[in-house]
Order: structure tokens, then C-alpha cells, then sequence
């Protein structure tokens, strides 16, 4: 009893259909689609897919996934929105006491760091009319230095946080108040209750 051999069905690069037992070198570069003598499918084989197309196709995938991404972020966002205000005075209520406390958080801050830096002069002071005297600071004098140092450092660095906070807030406190009017229709002051 004779085996059967598979057909390979293609088509070349002008759009020509083949039907081959083996198929050409020139057909790897496409799909083959693989029959039985009875002309029904059995599977297809991929075709060589060259490095640039492979790249192209990657970097359209993953602008693909990229964008699906942000229009869920962009969804769960504007959820979120609708089910945490009821009107633009809602939101304004929250941003100014937001913005209240980072007001109260920035002055105490900052009164914090000008007495740390006072701190760190005076010692800084001492250390050096020591030494104009021809002593030198003990290690005590020493440590209490670098420790006023490290900590007007440290207020410094929460007073720009602090700063960069409020600037932050602002402007998302703006940000959706422009998106909670565009998702209920408001132009201009105007509320929706």
C-alpha cells in the first residue's frame, strides 16, 4: 500500500498560489499552508520572518500593550474620580485643605532648618575660635558638629520634598478638576450635583 504524501499550498511573493509535495527554498519565506491529497488542512508552517520584521512587529506589540495600559490607568482614574467627588467644591474643599497642611508642613520646615542652621553656625563658630587659639575642637565638639550638620541637611531635603509635594498637588488638584468637568459635561464654574 502506497503512504500518502503531504501537499504544500503557498503563495509567492505576486500573489500566486502553489501547490507543491516539496515545497521550494523561495517558499520559506512564507507561510505554507500543509494538505492531505484530499486537499484538507493539516497545519500550516510559519515562514521565515526576517530580524527587522521581527523587531517592527515587537515594537508594534508593545506600543500595542503600552497604549492598553495607559487607557486602563486612564479608566481606573476617571473612576475613581467620579466616585470620590460629587461637584468641582468637593474636590476645591479637599485640594485647599491638602494644600493648607503642606502650607503648615513647608513653615515648620523651614523653622526647623533655620535652627538647625543656627545650631550648625554657632558650633561651627566655636570650632574655629578654638582653633584661632590655638586648640583644638574635642571629639565631642566634633560629633555635635557633624550631627547639626547632618540635620539641617536633613531638614533641607524634607522642606524640597515638602515643596515638591505641594507643587505636585497643585497641580493634580488641577488636573482633575479639568477631567471631572470634561467626564460630566461642565464648562466653565458651574456644578453638577
Amino acid at each position: 500500500m502506497p503512504v500518502q504524501a503531504d501537499l504544500y499550498k503557498w503563495v509567492d511573493d505576486s500573489g500566486v498560489t502553489h501547490y507543491t509535495k516539496t515545497p521550494p527554498p523561495e517558499s520559506a519565506a512564507h507561510d505554507r499552508e500543509v494538505l492531505n491529497l484530499q486537499g484538507q488542512r493539516k497545519g500550516i508552517i510559519r515562514g521565515f520572518i526576517p530580524e527587522e520584521e521581527k523587531r517592527a512587529e515587537a515594537e508594534r506589540t508593545a506600543k500595542e500593550e503600552a497604549q492598553k495600559k495607559l487607557e486602563a490607568q486612564i479608566k481606573r482614574r476617571d473612576q475613581s474620580l467620579l466616585m470620590s467627588y460629587q461637584t468641582i467644591e468637593d474636590i476645591e474643599a479637599k485640594r485647599d485643605a491638602k494644600l493648607a497642611y503642606l502650607k503648615y508642613l513647608i513653615e515648620t520646615l523651614e523653622a526647623e532648618r533655620m535652627k538647625s542652621k543656627q545650631e550648625y553656625d554657632r558650633l561651627f563658630e566655636e570650632a574655629v575660635k578654638l582653633e584661632r587659639d590655638g586648640q583644638s575642637p574635642n571629639e565631642s565638639m566634633k560629633a555635635n558638629l557633624r550631627s547639626a550638620r547632618r540635620e539641617y541637611k536633613s531638614s533641607s531635603d524634607d522642606l524640597l520634598k515638602a515643596r515638591a509635594d505641594q507643587e505636585k498637588s497643585m497641580q493634580t488638584f488641577q488636573e482633575d478638576i479639568r477631567r471631572f468637568k470634561e467626564l460630566k459635561g461642565i464648562s466653565g464654574r458651574e456644578t453638577y450635583r
